[in-house]
C-alpha cells in the first residue's frame, strides 16, 4: 500500500468510526425532539449552537495551529511537553472568559433562554479544555480520537434515555449532547503518550504568547463553520420564532449528521498534508485534487439520496410534528456538496500552502451573504428561505475559490 493510500485508508477508518459516533449522537435527537417538543427544541438548538461556539472559542485555533506546531516539535520531547501546557494555558484563559461572558449574559437578561445558553456555554468550554484532540491529531492518533468519543457518546445516549423525560430536563439534555468530550478525556488517559504529557509544567511567557498568537491566527479558520452557524441561528431566532428555528435546526441536524462523515475524513488527512509540507516540501498536486474530487463526488451522490428520501426520513426519524422540515432538508442536502468542497479547499489545498488569508476572506464572505439574505427575506422569513441562503452563499463562494485555485495551477 502506497503512502497516499495508507493515509486515505486510515482517514476512511477514522471517518467510519466517527460516523458511528455521529450516528449515536444523532439517535439522541429524535428522543429530544419528542420529549422537548417543537418550541423547546428550538431553545435547545440555539443553546447547543452557542455551546459548540464556546467549545470552538475555547479551543482557540488549536486543532489547526497546535497540530502544525506539535508536528514540528515532536522530535524534542521537552519542547513538545511545554507546548502542550502552553496550549492548555491559552485554552484555559479563553474558556474562562467565555464562561464569564455567558454568566454575565444570564444575570443581565434574566430570561430562561439566557440561563440555558450559559449552561451550554459552560459545558462547551469545559469539554474543549479537557479533550486533547489537537495533541492526538499531531501524533496521528486519529483512531484514538474516534474510539474514545464513540464510547463516550454511547454512554451519554444511554444516560439521556434514562434521564430526559421532558422540558424540565433541558439542562441534562445539553450535558449529554455537549459533554461527551469530558468523558472521552478520561478514556484517552489510557493512551501512554497522553499520560506522559498529563503532568503539568510551567511554560515560559514567550511560549504562552507564541501559542496564543498561533491560535488567534487560526481561530476563525478552525471554527468558521461553528461560529457562522451560531451567528446564523441566533439571527434566525431573533427574526422569526423558536418554532421556525426548531424546524430549520431539526433538518440541519440530519444534514450535519451526514456532513460529519466528510468533515471527519478531511480532518484526518489534514495532518498528512501538513507533515508533507514540513518534512518533504510541496504536495503533489494530483494527489490533493484527486482526493478532493472523490470527496465531492461522494457528497453529491449522498445529497441526491437525501433529497429523494427527505419526507420518509423526517416522518420516521423526526416525527409528524416536524413534517414541514422535509422541505428544509431537501434544500440543505445540497449543502453536503458545497460544505465539503469549501472545507476540502481550505484544509487540503489552501492552508498547507499558506493561503489561509484567502480562505478566511472566503468564509467571512459566506457568513456575510447569509446574514444579508436573512435580513432581505425578513419579515416573511421562513425556514426554507434560510436553507436557500445557506446553500446559495456557500455555492457561490466555493465556485469563486475553485476558479482562483485553478488559475494558480495553470499559472
Amino acid at each position: 500500500m502506497s503512502a497516499p493510500q495508507a493515509v486515505a485508508h486510515r482517514a476512511a477508518v477514522f471517518a467510519a468510526l466517527e460516523g458511528l459516533s455521529l450516528l449515536v449522537g444523532f439517535l439522541m435527537q429524535p428522543l429530544l425532539m419528542r420529549t422537548l417538543g417543537l418550541d423547546n427544541y428550538g431553545s435547545y438548538a440555539l443553546a447547543c449552537a452557542l455551546g459548540v461556539l464556546a467549545y470552538t472559542l475555547t479551543d482557540f485555533g488549536a486543532n489547526l495551529a497546535a497540530v502544525t506546531r506539535g508536528i514540528e516539535l515532536a522530535p524534542d520531547s521537552s519542547a513538545a511537553h511545554r507546548h502542550v501546557w502552553a496550549v492548555q494555558g491559552v485554552k484555559a484563559l479563553a474558556g474562562g472568559a467565555i464562561v464569564l461572558a455567558g454568566l454575565a449574559w444570564a444575570m443581565v437578561s434574566h430570561t430562561p433562554q439566557a440561563q440555558v445558553n450559559a449552561i451550554a456555554m459552560t459545558i462547551g468550554a469545559a469539554s474543549a479544555w479537557s479533550f486533547p484532540m489537537w495533541f492526538l491529531f499531531s501524533r496521528q492518533k486519529v483512531l484514538t480520537i474516534a474510539a474514545s468519543l464513540l464510547a463516550a457518546r454511547v454512554l451519554c445516549l444511554g444516560a439521556a434515555v434514562l434521564v430526559v423525560a421532558g422540558p424540565a430536563q433541558l439542562p441534562w439534555a445539553l450535558l449529554f449532547t455537549l459533554g461527551a468530550p469530558l468523558l472521552g478525556a478520561l478514556i484517552v488517559l489510557g493512551d501512554p503518550d497522553v499520560r506522559a504529557h498529563v503532568r503539568p509544567c510551567l511554560p515560559s511567557n514567550c511560549e504562552l504568547r507564541a501559542a496564543a498568537k498561533d491560535g488567534l491566527a487560526m481561530l476563525w479558520l478552525s471554527g468558521h463553520g461553528v461560529m457562522s452557524a451560531a451567528v446564523f441561528q441566533s439571527l434566525l431566532f431573533a427574526l422569526t420564532s423558536s418554532a421556525t428555528l426548531g424546524l430549520f435546526a431539526a433538518a440541519d441536524r440530519v444534514r450535519a449528521g451526514v456532513q460529519g462523515l466528510f468533515t471527519a475524513f478531511g480532518s484526518a488527512v489534514f495532518p498528512h498534508f501538513v507533515q508533507r509540507r514540513v518534512g518533504v516540501g510541496v504536495d503533489k498536486e494530483e494527489e490533493v485534487w484527486a482526493l478532493l474530487r472523490l470527496q465531492v463526488t461522494v457528497a453529491a451522490v449522498v445529497a441526491l439520496a437525501l433529497i429523494g428520501l427527505a419526507p420518509d426520513i423526517v416522518r420516521i426519524v423526526l416525527g409528524t410534528e416536524f413534517s414541514d422540515a422535509a422541505h428544509v432538508l431537501r434544500v440543505l442536502s445540497l449543502a453536503l456538496v458545497t460544505t465539503t468542497l469549501l472545507a476540502g479547499l481550505g484544509l487540503q489545498v489552501m492552508l498547507p500552502r499558506r493561503l489561509g488569508r484567502y480562505y478566511t476572506a472566503a468564509t467571512l464572505a459566506v457568513l456575510l451573504v447569509q446574514c444579508m439574505a436573512l435580513l432581505a427575506f425578513a419579515p416573511g422569513l421562513s425556514e426554507v428561505a434560510a436553507a436557500v441562503a445557506v446553500v446559495a452563499s456557500e455555492g457561490a463562494v466555493a465556485l469563486i475559490l475553485c476558479a482562483l485555485m485553478w488559475r494558480r495551477r495553470r499559472a
